[in-house]
């Protein structure tokens, strides 16, 4: 039996990050947030376990589902970091399109350029897509990053005890 997950799609990718930072207000993220933001995007059940800010559980749970035996992932954590190439890789090809700027992206940010996108490439988006890319960005997005606080800890995904503050 063939099973397809858009994890290991990189066209998936590219249409799941570029669709996350522009739904983000500055269009501007670090990495490692938008990695998290991402790693959501394709497991938004996992939003469940995730230690929201004041005012944001409420959208995050309903956005995240029911939990079943079908969308279980043994270890996000691991997950998460065998997902850093397929992301570097992406935000690379994004970068040599001038999509992301490569300045910055040396730098550890990912920041949209106004390189226009293809008018259709959103087309295939559906409600939820749109709905659950508009909340990461928006209000997990701007959690800050590092720090017991920081989105890092709140995840649970990313070690951040040893981040500076």
């Amino acid at each position: 039996m063939l099973v397809y997950h858009p994890i290991f799609d990189i066209h998936h990718g590219l249409f799941r990050l570029c669709f996350i930072l522009d739904h983000h207000p500055s269009k501007e993220i670090h990495i490692d947030a938008l990695r998290i933001l991402d790693f959501y995007f394709l497991f938004p059940y996992l939003l469940s376990s995730f230690d929201f800010t004041q005012g944001a559980g409420k959208q995050g749970r309903l956005l995240a589902g029911p939990r079943s035996k079908y969308n279980m992932t043994a270890s996000p954590e691991t997950l998460l970091n065998h997902l850093r190439g397929l992301n570097h890789l992406t935000l690379t090809a994004l970068a040599s399109k001038n999509i992301l700027a490569p300045a910055d992206l040396e730098l550890g940010v990912a920041r949209r350029t106004d390189v226009a996108l293809p008018e259709t490439i959103f087309d295939a988006a559906q409600e939820r897509d749109i709905e659950l890319a508009s909340y990461l960005a928006t209000k997990l997005g701007t959690i800050p990053l590092y720090g017991p606080k920081g989105l890092k800890a709140r995840s649970h995904l990313l070690e951040y005890r040893y981040d500076p503050v």
